[in-house]
């Protein structure tokens, strides 16, 4: 294949890759709060206390395993806080910046193990359009720590792959900090 073809076929799978995310973002669903706590968020209602506690910190008795998840849904409230922006606003700009994040990371470990054109756009069509991913999480923003932990999967992954610890271990951070079975990516890496 000549570097005019390549070319080519790398300009499709970028657009293919663009339309797919405006797709997705024009034809999701967006929950208001109260919507996403009945539609599949409940554990957002603790969270929400826990953001809009900042700069104090909530003890939720009825919830102690989401309290031990206060990490991210803290450090919005100091963003929505700094920004004077709704805490839902916050969960929402949060989310879509993690997604994009969760995209390049994921397109980092592809490139490690060297997957073809092809296959990449298989891959990430696998990721963009499982409604359990993108969609869910623009949908249901308070489950930040979900989608957190996914992303510390990947950069394990990425830490493995370019043989760079630094990130084994932050992603093994953000893993525990987003759910307790990050424990077992402890366990493994010991």
């Amino acid at each position: 294949m000549n570097i005019h073809q390549n070319l080519k076929k790398k300009n499709f799978s970028n657009k293919f890759i663009i339309i797919s995310i405006i797709y997705i973002f024009l034809t999701n669903n967006y929950f208001s709060f109260d919507e996403s706590l009945i539609f599949g968020a409940a554990d957002g209602a603790t969270y929400m206390q826990i953001t809009k506690n900042f700069p104090n910190f909530l003890e939720n008795n009825s919830a102690i395993t989401h309290n031990q998840r206060f990490l991210f849904p803290y450090a919005i409230g100091l963003f929505s806080s700094f920004l004077n922006i709704d805490y839902f606003v916050g969960y929402r700009i949060s989310v879509v910046i993690l997604l994009f994040f969760l995209l390049f990371i994921f397109n980092k470990n592809l490139n490690f193990i060297k997957s073809d054109d092809s296959s990449k756009l298989v891959a990430f069509g696998l990721i963009i359009f499982n409604p359990y991913l993108i969609r869910y999480y623009l949908a249901l923003p308070t489950l930040i720590n979900d989608l957190t932990f996914i992303i510390s999967s990947q950069l394990i992954l990425y830490g493995f792959f370019s043989n760079q610890k630094k990130f084994c271990y932050f992603g093994l951070i953000i893993s525990l900090f987003s759910r307790q079975t990050g424990i077992v990516f402890l366990i493994t890496l010991i």
